[in-house]
C-alpha cells in the first residue's frame, strides 16, 4: 500500500490540489491511499508531519518561519521526527523548511529556491506528481521538470535523490518522445529513453512493446527511433508512462494529429 497525503492550503492553488490527487489515485493494479486536505489547522499539518507515509505533498505559502495555515505556522524546527519518505513542498522558498524535515528523517525533499508565479508551480507540481506516480526517482524527476516545464529551474532536491515512491513495473521508467514532424499525417517518429533506478539499475534491458523494437537496450538511454503510425503509438502507449510531443511534456491529456 502506498500512502500519500496531499495538503493545499492555499485557494489560488486549488488546481493543483485537484489534480495531483486524482494522479496519485489513478495507477492500475497499485493500492495506494490518498489522503486529501484542504485548508489544515496547525494541529492537523503538525499530526501529517510526524506520520508514517510514502509521500507529502504541500501545497501553499511557505516562507522562514514555516508553513501558513488558516490559525498559524507550523515551523519545521519545531518537528523532532520526520516519518514521510518522499516531500514535495510547492511552495516560495520552501528550501530552508524542507532541509529541516529532511534532518529530522526524510529520505527526500523537493523545495524551490525563489518565489514561484502560479500557475508556473501548478505546472510543476502536477509534473511533479505524475512522474513519481510513473516511477521515476526523485534526482531523474528533478531533471525532467528542469527541462520541461517554464518553473523548473527553480527547484533542487535535499537528500537522497535515489528514492522511488513506486515500482514503474516490471521494467525501468520509461518516457516517450514523439515528434510529428514525419512528413506525413499517419506516422509519428517514437523514442522511447528509459531511466535507471535501484531495482533496475545500469545494466538491466528494456524492450518497448512495439512492432519494430525488436531488440532489447540497456537501460540509461534512447532505446533507437521508430517510425509508427498514429493508431499504433495510441493502441501500444499505456498509463502511466509519460510522453513527451513535439518538445513539450503531456501531463494530463495529449493528442496526435489526426
Amino acid at each position: 500500500m502506498v500512502e500519500v497525503a496531499v495538503v493545499c492550503n492555499d485557494d489560488r492553488m486549488r488546481d493543483e490540489w485537484e489534480t495531483v490527487t486524482d494522479i496519485y489515485g489513478s495507477r492500475e493494479y497499485l493500492q495506494v491511499q490518498v489522503d486529501c486536505r484542504f485548508g489544515t489547522t496547525t494541529e492537523e499539518l503538525r499530526e501529517l508531519l510526524s506520520k508514517d507515509m510514502d509521500v507529502l505533498h504541500f501545497i501553499g505559502h511557505i516562507d522562514g518561519e514555516g508553513f501558513a495555515c488558516p490559525d498559524g505556522v507550523v515551523d519545521a524546527a519545531d518537528v523532532e521526527h520526520m516519518n514521510a519518505s518522499t516531500i514535495l513542498l510547492n511552495g516560495c522558498r520552501s528550501h530552508d523548511q524542507g532541509r529541516m524535515l529532511v534532518e529530522a528523517g526524510a529520505s527526500a525533499a523537493v523545495v524551490s529556491l525563489s518565489d514561484l508565479w502560479n500557475d508556473g508551480a501548478v505546472e510543476v507540481g502536477e509534473v511533479l506528481a505524475q512522474l513519481l506516480h510513473s516511477g521515476f526517482t526523485v534526482g531523474t524527476v528533478l531533471e525532467l521538470i528542469r527541462q520541461y516545464t517554464s518553473l523548473g529551474r527553480q527547484y533542487v532536491v535535499l537528500g537522497d535523490p535515489g528514492v522511488t515512491v513506486v515500482e514503474a513495473g516490471s521494467g525501468p521508467p520509461v518516457l516517450y518522445r514523439v515528434n510529428t514532424a514525419t512528413g506525413s499525417s499517419e506516422t509519428v517518429l517514437v523514442e522511447p529513453v528509459a531511466y535507471p533506478t535501484r531495482a533496475f539499475g545500469i545494466g538491466s534491458t528494456v524492450r518497448p512493446l512495439f512492432d519494430g523494437f525488436d531488440q532489447s537496450r540497456i537501460a540509461g538511454g534512447s532505446c533507437s527511433q521508430k517510425e509508427l503510425t498514429v493508431e499504433e503509438f495510441r493502441e501500444g502507449i499505456c498509463a502511466p508512462n509519460p510522453v513527451v510531443i513535439d518538445g513539450e511534456l503531456v501531463h494530463d491529456e495529449w493528442s496526435l494529429k489526426e
